[in-house]
């Protein structure tokens, strides 16, 4: 008799998690993918201005754990947009000090 394995790598997507939201000045990513890819990060308002721009840098595939520097924004809503090659996440956060 033949079984076939399936492992939970194989149901898991690429993506992107934030933790410690809301935040005061660090954002925590954690970013999961299935292959090595350079990724960069910007952060929106809630009206469409790019506020931030962080210089793309090579992840290792699997799961990653990364911060961003976020002092300087006001209290409020915005949105973390991750780039890697043709696939895009958004994430809304909020800002609390």
């Amino acid at each position: 008799m033949r079984t076939n394995s399936l492992f939970l790598a194989d149901f898991e997507t690429e993506s992107i998690h934030l933790s410690q939201n809301p935040t005061k000045d660090v954002l925590e990513v954690q970013i999961l993918l299935h292959n090595e890819r350079s990724l960069s990060f910007s952060i929106w308002d809630s009206t469409g201005r790019r506020l931030k721009v962080f210089d793309g840098r090579i992840y290792n595939s699997g799961s990653t754990n990364d911060e961003l520097k976020i002092d300087g924004l006001n209290d409020g809503l915005y949105y973390l947009k991750a780039v890697g090659g043709p696939e895009e996440w958004s994430k809304p956060f909020l800002v609390q000090r």
